[in-house]
């Protein structure tokens, strides 16, 4: 299979997994909101997220580093390095989680000691029992996502994600609580913990096994300091991005503020994810293995094709979301929950930043640049922690949203520093362009929500909205006459959803004009054909 067909198929993967992912976990947020109530929704989310915290610290960059090392090695040919990654891979994985876990009890303990009901003191046992087997799908996800098989990695997470919703919703509506959900928790990931272990022996055989040598020591300086650089990273970017404003949420104010900002973090997030991370997600494997084959023209053209789409993508999720955040809370959790609005459309504009900054991040980390956002993030995390503590104390849940707009701050600066290297401009004029289509969509959705109004009406504003935005991009020239001609051939080519599947290709299929790979000690700024990325408008 060439290199275009594969990352079209892993985008068709991806795209389930992020769908069934975001799908299971609204739906689930949404039964277990209405039927918890904000108070046991907030502890049950409070309790998730020391599992995903120690399931984070037990990662230590090692799921990073093996994703991108497999594919550089598997670009490369080179079997011996392959299997050795994927053997510490798993035994560090494995015993790192098991002593994150045993750490974690005592302090669980002292966060949720304040929790009220009989079944407390069971939390933090069944929190450190989710904890392993969630690490070890994690360290399974990465590296069958390195041997770029995302249908495996695919089929391991729909299991666990199916079980664990149907289940979790069965178990509430019958009247089981936390400590249910938390059993039902650590049976899930170990499902799929298992389903992984069994297809990575399809790839690699006994992959707990002593077969070969090891990697020269060169080599494995440079797989321990890239995975220690991810890990500190990780964990910064776990402090700056991930939720740990409801540490400080559930410090200073009450427990329903926890689940109110939970819910508006994944209303904000998840289309992100859905629809623009998916299509960003796919890119680190493909950056590896140019980057291991040293074609830096196809490098720069992915890169700067990818940065179009992914505002195409990101930029009218964002303003159509904080235009229609009210009526869908209302209609999804109920008048309630109206207090979750201001901090969801806040968030908004953050995820935007999110999914952009795809096309920047894969690039540094393809390229073996970590060390870029190690001093990046040195510099964010104080000033998120000091957000943090001087805005959530005041307003709250609304602050915890305002603290997350540092994380947006350095991407101006991610910017140049990756297209400086690759000798290539961000597509600027495509910028402003897509922007005005989202305005104008904006006050069009605005128009059409005051005089459509009641909840079985959203979905036709939000169509009607979307129907508007396409041709605006058309007529500003955002998408181009070139770029429908290659839709329209691409969308009768095999079942992929078009929207997902045809940008992927024709970022990755077409090649830059003048296309060769560059010889040595060229660089991609004497390549004038660079900067058009050799793809439809490119150029902006």
């Amino acid at each position: 299979m060439n290199v275009s067909s594969r990352i079209a198929k892993n985008s068709f993967f991806q795209f389930w997994s992020v769908l069934l992912t975001l799908g299971s976990s609204l739906v689930l947020s949404i039964a277990l909101a209405r039927k918890l109530g904000p108070g046991q929704y907030g502890s049950y989310s409070f309790a998730l997220w020391l599992v995903g915290l120690g399931a984070l610290l037990s990662n230590m960059g090692i799921s990073v580093a093996s994703t991108k090392f497999i594919s550089e090695y598997q670009g490369a040919g080179d079997q011996r390095g392959l299997t050795w990654v994927v053997r510490a891979t798993l035994r560090s994985r494995a015993l790192v989680a098991v002593a994150i876990a045993i750490a974690l009890v005592p302090i669980s303990m002292l966060l949720i000691r304040g929790d009220p009901g009989s079944s407390v003191r069971f939390y933090p046992l069944l929190i450190s029992l989710a904890l392993v087997p969630s690490a070890l799908h994690q360290a399974f996800q990465g590296i069958l996502k390195g041997f770029q098989r995302y249908d495996y990695s695919t089929i391991a997470l729909t299991v666990g994600l199916l079980l664990k919703a149907f289940v979790a919703v069965a178990l509430v509506w019958l009247g089981y609580g936390i400590l249910h959900l938390l059993i039902l928790e650590a049976v899930a990931w170990g499902l799929a913990a298992a389903l992984g272990l069994l297809f990575l022996r399809r790839l690699v055989g006994k992959p707990f096994s002593k077969q070969g040598s090891g990697l020269p020591r060169e080599a494995t300086r440079n797989l321990a300091r890239y995975a220690a650089i991810a890990s500190v990273l990780l964990l910064m970017d776990f402090i700056i991005n991930d939720r740990s404003e409801i540490f400080f949420i559930k410090l200073y104010r009450p427990d329903a503020e926890v689940g109110y900002y939970s819910l508006a973090f994944a209303m904000a997030t998840y289309p992100m994810l859905l629809i623009p991370g998916a299509l960003g997600s796919v890119l680190l494997p493909a950056i590896s293995e140019q980057f291991g084959r040293g074609d830096s023209t196809r490098l720069a053209a992915i890169f700067v094709t990818s940065a179009r789409y992914l505002m195409m993508l990101a930029f009218p999720l964002a303003v159509g979301g904080i235009v229609m955040a009210r009526p869908l809370v209302i209609a999804l959790f109920g008048q309630e929950y109206t207090p979750m609005v201001l901090p969801t459309q806040i968030l908004m504009g953050v995820g935007a930043g999110y999914a952009v900054s795809l096309s920047t991040s894969s690039v540094i980390w393809g390229t073996n640049r970590p060390q870029y956002f190690l001093l990046m993030s040195i510099c964010l995390v104080p000033i998120n922690v000091i957000a943090c503590n001087v805005l959530i104390p005041l307003y709250g849940m609304k602050g915890a949203a305002l603290a997350q707009w540092s994380n947006v701050a350095p991407l101006p600066i991610t910017v140049w520093y990756v297209t400086s290297r690759l000798g290539v401009s961000w597509p600027y004029r495509d910028t402003v362009r897509i922007i005005v289509a989202c305005v104008v969509m904006a006050a069009g959705v605005t128009f059409l929500k005051s005089y459509l109004q009641g909840t079985g009406l959203i979905p036709v504003v939000i169509l009607l909205g979307a129907g508007l935005y396409l041709p605006l991009l058309i007529v500003s020239r955002a998408l181009r006459g070139e770029d429908l001609s290659l839709i329209g051939s691409l969308l009768s080519r095999r079942g992929l959803p078009g929207w997902l599947g045809s940008p992927l290709r024709m970022f990755l299929a077409a090649r830059p004009r003048g296309g060769a790979p560059l010889s040595p000690g060229q660089t991609t700024a004497d390549r004038p054909e660079i900067a058009e990325a050799g793809e439809p408008g490119a150029a902006g």
